[in-house]
C-alpha cells in the first residue's frame, strides 16, 4: 500500500520538479510532505518549499504555524508563513478563508512551481456529495482533477486515490507528529456533517462507498474531457480574434448543445460558471428581445437597443458576415454575480479546508 502511495504520487507529479506544498501541518498534509520528503531522497532534481497560512480563526493558530516550522526544519524543507485577514460578511468565514490560501499560495508560487496539495478520495467523496446536494451537472460531478490550471501554473491533487484511513495508517507506521483542528469536529458545515454523520453510515453498509464514487467522478470528468474535445472545432468558428462569440449559429441548435458552447465560451473567458438556467435566460431575456428593448438577464449580461450584440460589462459590436450578433466579456465581468439563493448556500456549503 504504501509503495502504491508513492508510486501514484510520483506519477501524479511528472513531469514537475519544483514544487510549492500547501502545508496546514494537518494529518494529510503533513504525510503528503513526508512522501515528497522521501521521492527528493530518492530524485534530489526535486526540490521542494511549503507554505502555511494562518488565518488568525483559531486560538492554536500560532502554535500550528510553531508546529509546521518544526516540521520543516527537520525535514529541510523551506517554509513560507501567511498570515492574512479575512474579508466580512458575503459568504462566510470559511469562504473567506479559503479565498484568502488560495490567494496567499498564489502570491507565494515561484516561476516554473506548482501547487501541491493534499487532497484524497474522502475528500473527492464529500466533493461529489455537495454537488449532487447542489444538484450539479456533470462538471461538477466531476469533483477535483489530479492536475487542473491554477495560476498560470499547476495544482496537483497526488493524493485522490487515497483514503484518510490509508494516510492515517502511514503517518502512525512512519511516527509522523501532526495537529487537530478543532474546527472539523463542527457539523454544522455541510462537508463536515458529510464527513462525521453521513459516509460513516454509507460506509457501515458498502465499505468501499467512497471508492465508488471517486470511480464516478472520474466517468464524469472523462464525459466532459470528451465533450470538450468534441466541441472544440465548433467553438472556434464562433469566436473571433477579440474574444466576441458569433450568436447567430447558435438559433439552429438543440438547448442543450448551445448551452455547452455559451459555457465552455464562458470558461474559455475565465468567467465564473452560470447556474444551469442562465443560458436558456440569456437567450430566451437577451437574445430574442424585441429589437428596441433594453434587456437585462441580470450576471451584468445585457443588449443595448436596437444593437444586436451581447453585452457584459462594456458594448462591442461588429458587423462582419455571420457575426451580426455577438457576445463580449470585458475583463471587468470576471468577478461575476451571483444570486442571493446561491449566496446563501455557499455560506451554509462552507466548510473548514480539505487536504489538511
Amino acid at each position: 500500500m504504501f509503495v502504491d502511495m508513492t508510486a501514484d504520487i510520483a506519477h501524479t507529479l511528472h513531469p514537475h520538479r519544483q514544487l510549492l506544498v500547501a502545508f496546514s501541518g494537518g494529518l494529510d498534509s503533513t504525510v503528503l510532505l513526508h512522501q515528497l520528503v522521501l521521492l527528493r531522497e530518492q530524485d534530489p532534481s526535486l526540490t521542494l518549499r511549503a507554505v502555511h497560512v494562518h488565518h488568525g480563526l483559531s486560538v492554536h493558530a500560532d502554535d500550528w504555524v510553531a508546529h509546521c516550522r518544526q516540521i520543516c526544519q527537520q525535514w529541510q524543507v523551506p517554509l513560507v508563513v501567511h498570515h492574512v485577514t479575512l474579508a466580512r460578511g458575503g459568504l462566510g468565514v470559511e469562504a473567506h478563508a479559503r479565498a484568502a490560501r488560495y490567494q496567499a499560495f498564489q502570491d507565494t508560487l515561484n516561476a516554473g512551481e506548482v501547487l501541491v496539495t493534499a487532497q484524497h478520495q474522502d475528500d473527492q467523496c464529500e466533493t461529489l456529495l455537495l454537488a449532487l446536494k447542489r444538484g450539479s451537472g456533470p462538471t461538477g460531478l466531476s469533483a477535483m482533477a489530479p492536475s487542473s490550471a491554477f495560476a498560470g501554473s499547476r495544482l496537483l491533487r497526488p493524493l485522490l486515490n487515497e483514503t484518510r484511513e490509508s494516510l492515517r495508517q502511514w503517518a502512525l507506521a512512519h511516527q509522523l507528529s501532526w495537529i487537530e483542528d478543532e474546527s472539523n469536529q463542527d457539523d454544522t458545515y455541510d462537508r463536515n456533517f458529510l464527513r462525521l454523520r453521513v459516509i460513516p453510515v454509507l460506509r457501515e453498509r458498502w465499505p468501499h462507498f467512497s471508492e465508488a464514487v471517486a470511480r464516478s467522478a472520474s466517468l464524469c470528468a472523462e464525459q466532459e474531457q470528451l465533450l470538450d474535445e468534441m466541441l472544440a472545432a465548433e467553438l472556434a468558428s464562433l469566436v473571433a480574434e477579440d474574444g466576441s462569440l458569433a450568436i447567430a449559429p447558435l438559433a439552429t441548435m438543440s438547448p442543450p448543445r448551445r448551452a455547452a458552447l455559451l459555457r465552455r465560451w464562458l470558461a474559455g473567458q475565465q468567467a465564473p460558471m452560470p447556474a444551469r438556467e442562465v443560458p436558456e435566460r440569456l437567450w430566451h431575456e437577451v437574445a430574442l428581445a424585441r429589437e428596441d428593448a433594453s434587456p437585462v438577464c441580470g450576471w451584468g449580461i445585457y443588449r443595448p437597443p436596437f444593437s444586436t450584440a451581447f453585452v457584459l460589462g462594456e458594448v462591442s459590436s461588429r458587423s462582419d458576415g455571420q457575426r451580426s450578433a455577438l457576445a463580449r466579456l470585458a475583463p471587468a465581468a470576471a468577478a461575476g454575480g451571483r444570486s442571493r439563493r446561491a449566496d446563501a448556500a455557499a455560506r451554509r456549503q462552507a466548510a473548514p479546508a480539505v487536504g489538511g
